[in-house]
């Protein structure tokens, strides 16, 4: 008589493997879940010396040329580094306003050496000379500066006199709708600067109600 084999022998093993399959699985689905990272939160800034556009921005996530609005974008906690070509004007903090005094450590207004040279070069390259209507700075000119680097941490009558700035500003300007010019004045850099950072508290939607103001905005109590 043929000996019958109890269903339990061959059970057992195939619930060991069922078993050990569920503990697989639960413990690659605990493993997904802890690497899923949430993505960064993007957002956006301006960059004003009045708005300037054409100027080059890189975050470690981040990359492009800010608009006619001087926008820029950033992921939260990120510093934004500068350029017109090569030439780094500086870094700072994303925010929802950088201005050249951000870009200067230590700096508290337009009469920092740095700052005002990094506005009158601002100035010097706007493609129509009228930073009234925002500073302009054209693909052409971004596309000369490849290759070219300035320093202005130094005082305004070096950095005014440096044969090497003095002849990147002849070499850039030469390619602005308004032709070549020299470099724009301490003065004038300065007043341009403080009268643009005495604007800014007025040309912002504080309390994000869709009006500046400019435009009437009435703060929320």
């Amino acid at each position: 008589m043929k000996k019958q084999i109890p269903k339990q022998s061959w059970l057992k093993p195939l619930n060991w493997v069922m078993l050990l399959g569920l503990i697989v699985f639960a413990a690659s689905g605990c493993s997904s879940g802890g690497d899923d990272s949430s993505s960064p939160v993007i957002k956006q800034g301006q960059f004003i010396d009045t708005v300037v556009e054409g100027l080059e921005y890189e975050t470690p996530t981040q990359s492009g040329v800010t608009d006619e609005n001087g926008t820029f974008s950033y992921a939260e906690g990120e510093t934004v580094t500068f350029s017109v070509g090569d030439i780094v004007i500086g870094d700072a903090p994303g925010g929802d306003t950088v201005t050249p005094v951000d870009l200067v450590e230590g700096a508290k207004d337009e009469t920092d050496p740095e700052v005002s040279n990094i506005t009158s070069f601002l100035l010097t390259l706007d493609d129509d000379d009228n930073p009234d209507n925002g500073i302009t700075v054209t693909e052409d000119v971004r596309d000369a500066a490849d290759g070219m680097s300035l320093d202005f941490d130094t005082s305004f009558s070096e950095f005014s006199t440096d044969p090497a700035v003095l002849k990147t500003i002849s070499l850039l300007t030469a390619l602005r709708a308004a032709g070549e010019r020299l470099l724009v004045l301490l003065e004038e850099a300065q007043e341009h600067l403080r009268t643009t950072l005495a604007n800014i508290g007025n040309d912002l939607d504080d309390d994000a109600d869709g009006y500046t103001e400019n435009q009437g905005d009435c703060d929320d109590a």
